[in-house]
């Protein structure tokens, strides 16, 4: 198979740019730059023979599955990893994707979940090195003339952990900073916990990749875990990032001293659903698409604001530039001289540094006290001396309040019931108001819009885009929970205009989509919807 395509080879002016944001020690940390492929493509997949051929740049061919299978690649001369972002894409459910190297490592598999609901696209997970091969299967009785998916970008990375500190914004000081694989259970005993609770985040927002920590928070629904993970603001704020999200989790040495593992190595998920942001304490919460692997801990959490007094020990575990999980121990200072104005207690924590330190890439990450209680995360530094991360003594650590965070995400945390589906002019709202269906369409010249709204059951509704008189969709969500486990969800088109629909289940906040292709009529159902 030859390589689909090279990107863009110019790209000094964003790695400038990039180096220049590290270097000023802004937040949150750039990891890498997209780069827009100089000829994008759409790739139509069809029926395949039962000997591989090439097809549109790849190879088409029948997988020992009996799915039809298209394979590609895409090089960046040089590159350190990669993502590919696919976009337009009209892929049946069951559809599944993989992206690996060249020569073929590790596989890493994704699926349309966590298709961007706002238009964004589909990030794939990332691959080291310059070559990325894409793999896309799908049942061959689900095919039809509109299966196909475009690729537009490739995300560059070119800041990684292994070339620290080429690109530190800020000195790492050796008697400052802790590995978190040192810390004894005499330090802190549930040290061991909060390390598998603690990820590596990395994200897309427009033209860069960026680094954060979080963490994960329980509920209160003894039922089952849902994946609830706890970041700050500034790190992201949108479903597009949240949407593009790699979560990294157990990147740490195997033991004090002991060897570190490749970064692309170790368990990871790939995209979330936005929950809930804010910028009053600084924090982000989003549902993962996936439970992360492994044996995990989640935190539990404090919203009393008494819990944040002063003396109050507050550990954590964070990613500093992107690199190992570090320790770092502070004491709240309740009524300190230093702060900041524009960060006013007690919407934010100011501690005092008692051993570790942070840097770019530890923002997001839990302050937890005694116990394994989240009582907020990271925003960052506030002093006189922010370019030493080790200065304990001018420098004083903040954390949006969780105190000040709880009454936005307690719906969640404590399985109250979550607002409904309300039904509008452009929402229909299905079995028993849990699923709220959206439909956007496109002519094609060009002119946009949103479908309207007509309800029929609860179970049913229609929606037209250019006259009352003229239905041009339909759609029926079924509890068939009974029979798979699942909802089902059916539409069908009595159009040939492309459309995209949105389902959001009000319950859990899981969005899933939908699309029809121009110039094809076409229908179809998912039998494990939701």
């Amino acid at each position: 198979m030859g390589h689909l395509a090279r990107a863009q080879e110019a790209a000094s002016d964003q790695l400038r740019s990039l180096e220049e944001w590290n270097q000023a020690g802004k937040v949150p940390r750039r990891t890498g730059f997209v780069r827009p492929l100089p000829d994008p493509f759409r790739v139509t997949l069809e029926y395949a023979g039962a000997q591989p051929q090439l097809h549109q740049g790849g190879v088409l061919g029948l997988a020992t599955s009996g799915n039809t299978a298209w394979a590609g690649s895409f090089r960046v001369e040089g590159a350190r990893a990669l993502r590919l972002r696919l976009t337009d894409i009209s892929l049946p459910p069951g559809t599944v994707l993989w992206v690996y190297g060249d020569p073929q490592g590790d596989t890493h598999s994704f699926t349309l979940q966590s298709v961007d609901p706002e238009g964004g696209g589909l990030w794939s997970p990332t691959v080291e090195g310059e070559t990325i091969w894409l793999e896309v299967q799908l049942p061959e009785a689900a095919l039809t003339p509109a299966s196909s998916f475009a690729v537009a970008d490739i995300l560059e990375i070119v800041d990684l952990p292994e070339q620290q500190p080429s690109l530190d914004s800020r000195p790492l000081a050796d008697t400052c900073f802790v590995k978190g694989a040192c810390v004894p259970e005499a330090t802190q005993p549930l040290i061991a916990d909060y390390r598998e609770a603690i990820a590596r985040l990395s994200f897309i927002n427009g033209s860069y990749s960026y680094l954060c920590s979080g963490g994960l928070l329980n509920d209160n629904d003894l039922s089952g875990v849902v994946p609830y993970l706890l970041t700050a603001n500034h790190c992201f704020s949108n479903q597009s990032s949240a949407s593009s999200l790699e979560a990294y989790w157990d990147y740490t040495s195997t033991s004090c001293g002991g060897s570190l593992p490749s970064l692309y190595s170790v368990p990871r998920t790939l995209g979330s659903t936005l929950l809930a942001t804010g910028t009053d304490s600084d924090f982000t919460f989003v549902r993962l698409a996936q439970a992360p692997p492994g044996p995990r801990y989640y935190l539990g959490w404090d919203a009393n604001s008494a819990a944040v007094g002063d003396g109050t020990v507050l550990d954590r575990v964070s990613h500093p530039n992107g690199g190992e999980q570090h320790f770092t121990r502070s004491a709240i200072e309740a009524n300190g001289l230093i702060s900041c104005p524009e960060l006013p207690r007690p919407r934010f924590i100011y501690s005092s540094l008692l051993s570790g330190g942070t840097a770019g890439g530890s923002s997001g990450s839990p302050a937890i006290k005694d116990g394994g209680y989240v009582v907020g995360q990271l925003f960052g530094v506030c002093g006189s001396n922010i370019e030493d991360n080790c200065d304990g003594a001018g420098n004083r650590l903040v954390d949006g309040a969780f105190a000040s965070t709880y009454s936005q995400i307690s719906n969640w945390l404590e399985n109250s019931t979550p607002p409904t589906c309300v039904p509008n002019s452009g929402s229909l709202c299905l079995n028993n108001s849990r699923f709220r269906v959206e439909v956007q369409w496109r002519t094609p010249n060009g002119t946009t819009g949103a479908g309207q709204a007509v309800a029929q059951t609860g179970d049913t509704g229609s929606f037209w885009f250019f006259s009352s008189a003229n239905l041009e969709l339909f759609v029926k969500m079924l509890d068939s929970r009974t029979v798979n486990g699942h909802f089902w969800f059916f539409w069908g088109a009595l159009t040939d205009v492309e459309y995209r629909i949105s389902v959001t289940d009000t319950t859990t906040g899981a969005v899933k989509q939908y699309t029809g292709a121009q110039h094809v009529q076409a229908s179809g159902h998912d039998l494990a919807a939701f």
